[in-house]
């Protein structure tokens, strides 16, 4: 799962443990897509693009991104004119060079400087809190980290969020059971995931 899908998942995939005895679950969270031709994992939460051909996917919400700076960074910062020009920006490392988030920042990077690149987004989130600069982050992540400050209510980029899967694993009774467990709680979570609007 990307990195901060994890809690949204995390109660309902216990309970799964009652319903199906003896199902083991194990979460791998993080920036890197897994392989699931290669048996990496069964099933996968992936946001834009499924990734590989011969898979089933199934798509359960969207994710919005937004700006995030720290309270510290914005009252030393040149006023918030809508976009990051003028401002240290935290940057996307080479290996997420082509996620929508980092086309985006490049787009609109403007006389901005970036000072970091980083390939994580729990790095992106620790390092703006520490006042380092503006980071893009997504909104499940950014909207829960009271260190930090939304700099528009609106969202700047949206990517579906999918379950993916190889067929084998649809086919059986627990992956079909991971699948409507996860499928639900995903879009239960769809608020949180989407953004909306600016919390507090």
């Amino acid at each position: 799962v990307p990195t901060g899908f994890a809690p949204l998942l995390a109660k309902a995939l216990a309970r799964l443990q009652d319903r199906v005895p003896g199902l083991a679950v194990e979460v791998i969270s993080g920036s890197t897509p897994t392989d699931l031709l290669a048996g990496e994992a069964d099933l996968a939460v992936r946001t834009g693009p499924p990734g590989q051909d011969d898979l089933l996917m199934r798509r359960v919400a969207e994710a919005g991104w937004s700006l995030y700076a720290s309270p510290a960074y914005l009252a030393d910062a040149p006023a918030w004119p809508g976009d990051p020009a003028g401002h240290r920006v935290i940057g996307f490392h080479a290996d997420l060079a082509g996620s929508a988030a980092a086309h985006w920042l490049t787009a609109h990077l403007g006389e901005a400087r970036v000072v970091l690149r980083l390939s994580a987004m729990t790095e992106m989130l620790a390092t703006a809190r520490e006042g380092v600069g503006l980071a893009l982050l997504p909104c499940v992540l950014g909207d829960a980290e009271p260190g930090l400050n939304r700099l528009a209510p609106g969202v700047v980029v949206r990517q579906p969020v999918a379950l993916v899967c190889r067929k084998d694993v649809a086919g059986t009774p627990e992956g079909r059971a991971v699948i409507g467990v996860l499928s639900r709680a995903l879009k239960a979570a769809r608020p949180a995931l989407s953004g909306g609007e600016a919390h507090g």
